[in-house]
């Protein structure tokens, strides 16, 4: 059985996921508005989430670190939508990134790990997370 923690990360990952994949899908449909990085934010986002998901219910000893890694693709992604807030699908994204951002904190905290440390674990995450803060500023 799960600790409650855990299963409350879960929870928040499967939850971001279907708000990303549904923002992504949404966005397509808007008509006039220039909606390339938040679906671009939404796409790896939901990647990150489900991966997430899957190494918490593994109980993966990688589960941590991803954690972590998610917590800040989740805040880049609410930056990202919360630049698009009137839209309902970019609203409901952006509330449920922050929920999963808080819950993969609160996971990454037993290690004792520090936001700014999260890229050293995996290259290609370093260049996702590098990427989507430089372009979240532009």
């Amino acid at each position: 059985m799960f600790q409650p923690d855990v299963h409350d990360c879960i929870q928040a990952c499967q939850n971001c996921f279907k708000a990303c994949e549904r923002c992504a899908i949404e966005c397509l449909r808007e008509a006039g508005m220039e909606m390339t990085r938040c679906i671009e934010l939404n796409l790896v986002c939901a990647g990150v989430c489900a991966y997430t998901e899957r190494e918490l219910a593994r109980k993966s000893d990688r589960a941590e670190r991803m954690a972590l890694i998610c917590a800040e693709i989740c805040d880049v992604c609410f930056e990202e939508c919360n630049k698009h807030l009137p839209l309902n699908q970019c609203a409901v994204c952006a509330e449920k990134c922050a929920e999963c951002a808080e819950r993969c904190l609160q996971m990454a905290g037993a290690m004792n790990y520090q936001p700014a440390e999260a890229a050293m674990y995996d290259p290609a995450v370093a260049k996702v997370i590098q990427s989507a803060r430089r372009h979240s500023c532009a």
